[in-house]
């Protein structure tokens, strides 16, 4: 019985590894962005010996390219906001079925967090 208890759990231990989303506080998205892309991790690293480094990997659930725009913002220990009045919206793609990672480096060592926020970019129109 115990062995069958204990296949089981490590069943269900598999099963939820594979759902690989994460839902990690850090991460902001709009509705339009998180139906095509999920977020699959999210790792911190120093760089530099006291620079925070963020990496985000990201997972495109559709066969067409995905166009999105990105921003970082860093905290201190306290949870105020640093610098972030630099910090523009970057814009990137992902292809279709791939993953790919974002990363951003803080700009000072007294930062401790981040956020970023991941915005779905809207469709370029032309005017004739």
């Amino acid at each position: 019985m115990k062995k069958i208890i204990a296949l089981f759990l490590l069943s269900a231990v598999f099963i939820l590894a594979g759902c690989a989303t994460t839902a990690d506080r850090r991460i902001m998205t709009d509705e339009d962005f998180s139906k095509n892309i999920d977020v699959i991790s999210v790792n911190t690293t120093t760089v530099g010996g006291d620079m925070l480094k963020a990496q985000v990997e990201l997972l495109n659930k559709t066969k067409d390219i995905q166009r999105f725009n990105y921003r970082f913002e860093w905290f201190d220990a306290h949870g105020m906001q640093i610098n972030n009045a630099m910090s523009a919206l970057i814009p990137d793609q992902i292809d279709g079925s791939q993953s790919k990672f974002v990363s951003g480096v803080a700009p000072t060592p007294s930062c401790t967090d981040f956020r970023v926020r991941f915005i779905k970019a809207k469709p370029v129109t032309t005017d004739e």
